[in-house]
């Protein structure tokens, strides 16, 4: 999988989408007349209902490999929101899950990501300070299962010690085309359009955009050899959750475009669902059906057309 020219563009726009990065602004220290007071936090295994199908998780390291911790004082004026960062990475941070920090009396939020694809950023999202701006997060895209909690805490002078189960915050897409590959396939190219590539850390969703649109984003698939003249070719990739649609373009070795498909979700993308596309591709007049699967279990068949007009739900 690769990236697309236009995802360059959607960093730049996270900027001008009143998003300011942590990087912009003066890093807040505490006084050294300041009284600090320790806390320290382990990372645990995930609740069941966040488990991938199929896997067993007998350490954190089999679920994430990069680890984030920030501190976030909500009620800062001109010496920006984050206080630091700490960044954790599997295979070579010493206790990794564990955090140890100290603070300073006062309100805070500390927040807590994982993932596989890379390092986090931290932006506060909004124009103005204090409760007007919040905390977000954004990675490397196209990012992989991630996960994240948000802990609101005022320290008072007691030592603080917790244990943190993180969230999943993003929403699985997979598309399935049932009918076998002609010889002439290549590639295919997944366009999400809308998708945002921020995550706000107050509820684990994607950022929506009162005016205007997301640039969009595209994932590559290449199609080797041994696919050919098969069926069931799947593809899969991961969203924030906010309102978004799809597009499923195919490819041949010359890079002309063969078929082209609209997936239309019926409603916003919801974290920590898997959203499954399946049908045919290369024959016309053919539609997708999606299924919906709640909290990665279960599962309800919604089929509908390709231009995704006369939705029609399954009671």
């Amino acid at each position: 999988m690769k990236n697309t020219a236009s995802l360059l563009f959607a960093c730049m726009v996270i900027a001008a989408a009143s998003c300011k990065k942590d990087g912009q602004t003066a890093k807040q220290e505490p006084q050294k007349s300041t009284k600090l007071y320790p806390l320290t936090f382990r990372v645990g295994q995930f609740s069941t209902d966040i488990k991938p199908f199929g896997t067993t998780v007998s350490d954190l390291k089999d679920q994430i490999k990069y680890l984030h911790y920030f501190v976030y004082f909500p009620n800062y004026e001109q010496d920006g929101p984050f206080i630091h960062t700490i960044d954790q990475v599997a295979d070579s941070t010493e206790n990794f899950g564990t955090i140890k920090d100290s603070l300073a009396a006062g309100e805070y939020y500390i927040g807590f990501a994982g993932g596989n694809t890379s390092k986090f950023k931290n932006y506060y999202i909004g124009e103005g300070s204090g409760s007007e701006a919040r905390p977000g997060l954004t990675q490397n895209i196209p990012f992989c299962d991630s996960f994240g909690y948000l802990y609101h805490v005022t320290i008072t002078g007691e030592q603080v010690t917790k244990d943190i189960v993180m969230q999943r915050m993003v929403a699985k897409i997979t598309v399935k085309v049932t009918d076998a590959l002609p010889a002439n396939v290549a590639k295919f190219v997944l366009t999400k359009h809308n998708s945002s590539p921020l995550v706000d850390m107050t509820g684990l969703n994607g950022i929506y955009l009162h005016v205007g649109e997301w640039p969009d984003q595209t994932v590559s698939y290449q199609v080797k050899p041994a696919d050919i003249g098969k069926k069931n070719f799947s593809l899969h990739s991961y969203v924030y959750s906010n309102p978004q649609s799809f597009t499923l373009d195919c490819y041949d070795t010359n890079g002309k475009l063969i078929t082209s498909r609209e997936l239309l979700p019926p409603y916003a993308i919801e974290r920590n669902k898997q959203y499954n596309f399946s049908g045919k591709l290369f024959e016309s007049n053919s539609s997708f059906q999606i299924s919906v699967d709640d909290q990665w279990t279960g599962s309800e068949s919604i089929p509908f057309a390709y231009d995704g007009k006369n939705l029609i739900r399954k009671q």
